[in-house]
């Protein structure tokens, strides 16, 4: 039970869910604020076995806030009915802030998924931390962002915990700045650890993003 759970869990969060990244290492600025919405457009799966593709649109709504220079706070909320959705939060702080920028950060992610919408189902509950560095110049940047996860499942009551197999994701994306919109492809890859699961996975995104005041850009 416990191995059948650390599985699903983490193809779960990599594979059915899979939060994007939709930030470049350039902060929004002391005092201002941005809001946008993003979604993956083509998600897949290479292992062993080949190579397995899927098209799925889930939006992804997340908003970012100043709090200082080089600190900025942010929150994020999906929701994929009739099957789950997650929400979370963290934060970032710039190392360097003009020329080739860098920032790191942290965040963590709450997860709640259902296995079957029919009865008896498993209702998943999943924990996920991402601490992360961010680099580049303000329109051209890459991620790095590690996973580590805590599982939990739910079946008539009774509850079982177990911790998920940590990975890195790996995020090359562009900011295509607008005088208020701004648009950010992106690709991420999920790369397993050693002893874990032998598949990578392929996600292409798509964000928005309103930025009417901000002040970090340039």
């Amino acid at each position: 039970m416990r191995r059948g759970l650390v599985l699903l869990g983490v193809l779960f969060l990599q594979g059915c869910l899979s939060l994007g990244n939709y930030a470049s290492p350039t902060l929004v600025g002391e005092g201002a604020w941005e809001m946008g919405v993003g979604t993956p457009i083509l998600t897949a799966k290479v292992d062993p076995t080949g190579v397995d593709m899927d098209a799925g649109i889930y939006p992804e709504l997340f908003a970012r806030y100043g709090v200082a220079k080089d600190l900025e706070i942010e929150g994020r909320a999906v929701v994929a009915p009739p099957f789950g959705g997650a929400v979370g939060g963290g934060f970032r702080w710039a190392l360097a802030d003009s020329g080739f920028r860098v920032a790191v950060g942290l965040s963590a992610t709450y997860y709640t998924f259902v296995e079957n919408i029919t009865s008896p189902s498993t209702r998943w509950t999943t924990l996920v931390f991402y601490p992360g560095i961010w680099m580049g110049t303000d329109r051209l940047y890459s991620a790095l962002r590690g996973l580590w996860a805590v599982i939990g499942a739910s079946t008539s009551g009774r509850d079982v915990w177990g911790s998920g197999s940590p990975g890195i994701q790996v995020v090359v994306g562009q900011r295509l700045r607008g005088n208020v919109f701004d648009a950010l492809p992106e690709l991420t890859l999920w790369l397993p650890l050693p002893g874990a699961s032998p598949s990578i996975r392929i996600l292409l995104g798509f964000g928005i993003v309103v930025h009417p005041e901000q002040k970090g850009g340039g």
